[in-house]
């Protein structure tokens, strides 16, 4: 959906209200969305595609803590991350970095397979009993243009 038109006549209100509607009806439904800054003009073409990619992987504390997306759909675009990941990895390596930031992405896999594979919850457990010392798994992307092994 493209939505345009003057500075303040409500156009951020009208995608947002829209949004939550469709995500009452569809259980499935993820929003992702990317605005141009009007005060840089044309100075990057690419913000609001960015923004969108970012979103999608997974990158939605910002959005979140100016109340832009609901925790309802920072839920389901952080369930999304899954998909996305494999398929910039798979289809659109030359993404990362360019829409998508690497270091940013890497962090957000890394904590998204802790936490399926419940290791954050075993080394906080480690931690506190003092016994945290250097853990045999290990989580690793040796090369973001093949494939990786979570």
């Amino acid at each position: 959906m493209l939505c345009n038109g003057e500075a303040g006549i409500g156009k951020t209100a009208l995608i947002t209200e829209f949004a939550r509607v469709a995500q009452e009806k569809n259980q499935d439904l993820i929003v992702a969305y990317g605005q141009s800054d009007a005060q840089t003009g044309m100075g990057d073409p690419y913000l609001p595609f960015r923004e969108i990619m970012e979103q999608l992987t997974g990158d939605i504390e910002g959005k979140l803590a100016r109340g832009t997306i609901s925790r309802e759909n920072a839920n389901r675009l952080q369930d999304f991350l899954k998909f996305s990941a494999r398929a910039i990895v798979d289809v659109g390596p030359d993404l990362i970095g360019i829409f998508v930031p690497a270091a940013g992405l890497v962090t957000r896999i890394g904590a998204f397979v802790a936490s399926e594979t419940g290791f954050s919850k075993k080394s906080t457990k480690k931690q506190k009993n003092g016994l945290f010392l250097n853990s045999p798994a290990s989580i690793r992307v040796t090369s973001l243009s093949s494939t990786p092994t979570f």
